[in-house]
């Protein structure tokens, strides 16, 4: 089994796989983003500037 054959149709499901995270990080990165950054700012208030 060291010797294993490697090809590109071995290879088709992990490129599935990144591709659909890749899409979904370009669905709804923006949105993700924004709201960890709401929570983030819920969880540790920081002493607002004036």
């Amino acid at each position: 089994m060291l010797l294993a054959y490697v090809g590109p149709e071995t290879m088709y499901p992990v490129a599935s796989v990144l591709a659909a995270v890749v899409g979904v990080v370009m669905m709804f990165g923006r949105n993700v983003v924004s709201f960890g950054r709401g929570m983030m700012e819920r969880v540790t208030p920081r002493a607002r500037r004036r």
